[in-house]
């Protein structure tokens, strides 16, 4: 299978990445800038479905994992923090089912863990 993977350069996607590989799929990283990586990479803008979208063509699935890795900015604007988590997996699925490419979606439990309060809503 020809699969993509969003946050394939950070720990749990170039994880997923290195076995999907190993298993003989066909990976394709889809990275926001460049990045040496042991698989093919596609650059997307992940605030563009139609950017998703073509970097999904001829894929079988895609595996999302990424998010925005500004963790201070993360917990410090709500907004931010929305579009990264909510706002980008919209766009992926969008864009996948655009595509024709089966989205899988997989979280780690940093997803706020509950040590740092968000900022307050005004």
């Amino acid at each position: 299978m020809k699969i993509a993977i969003t946050g394939s350069t950070g720990f749990v996607g170039s994880n997923i990445a290195s076995v999907l590989q190993s298993s003989g799929h066909e990976v394709i990283g889809l990275v926001r800038s460049e990045a040496k990586l042991p698989w093919q990479t596609k650059l997307v803008d992940f605030t563009s479905e139609d950017s998703i979208s073509s970097a999904l063509e001829g894929t079988d699935a895609v595996v999302h994992c990424a998010i925005a890795n500004d963790f201070n900015r993360l917990l410090q604007d709500r907004d931010f923090a929305y579009d990264s988590f909510v706002g980008m997996t919209s766009r992926v699925v969008k864009a996948a089912n655009k595509a024709g490419s089966k989205p899988i979606y997989i979280s780690t439990d940093w997803v706020m863990d509950g040590t740092t309060h968000l900022s307050l809503e005004s």
